[in-house]
């Protein structure tokens, strides 16, 4: 049951974590930026909040050392490698179809979201 109750907070971190995404890659690329260097780093901008409000809302998790710290980073680094091929996979065959960039942004984030909470439950900050 603990895993279910969570599953609100990770949808809330999850919206602001994508509000943040969206809003960085349009700005970044109204300021010239190609859409899909926007769209990294944006995604790079994303993660990092993503991984901190995650860690400390939805997870509640605070190691005692580095040490416990170092292997969560790397999952979560390993998660979110994984993630972001998804994102360019479904990203560039929308924009492909002549479709704006957004909407392919948003359908990636519908396909890694329930992945992405299971991994972190169950993986990322299970220690």
């Amino acid at each position: 049951m603990k895993c279910v109750a969570r599953f609100p907070q990770f949808v809330l971190v999850g919206s602001c974590t994508f509000a943040l995404y969206l809003v960085s890659q349009t700005v970044l690329a109204k300021l010239g930026l190609e859409p899909f260097v926007a769209l990294t780093i944006a995604y790079l901008i994303a993660i990092l909040f993503h991984y901190t409000s995650n860690r400390l809302y939805t997870w509640s998790w605070h190691p005692r050392s580095l040490d416990g710290t170092l292997p969560s980073v790397a999952r979560y680094a390993a998660m979110t490698l994984f993630s972001y091929f998804v994102t360019l996979i479904v990203t560039r065959t929308v924009t492909k179809s002549g479709i704006d960039i957004r909407i392919g942004m948003t359908l990636s984030v519908l396909v890694t979201t329930c992945v992405s909470y299971i991994l972190q439950r169950f993986w990322v900050f299970s220690a």
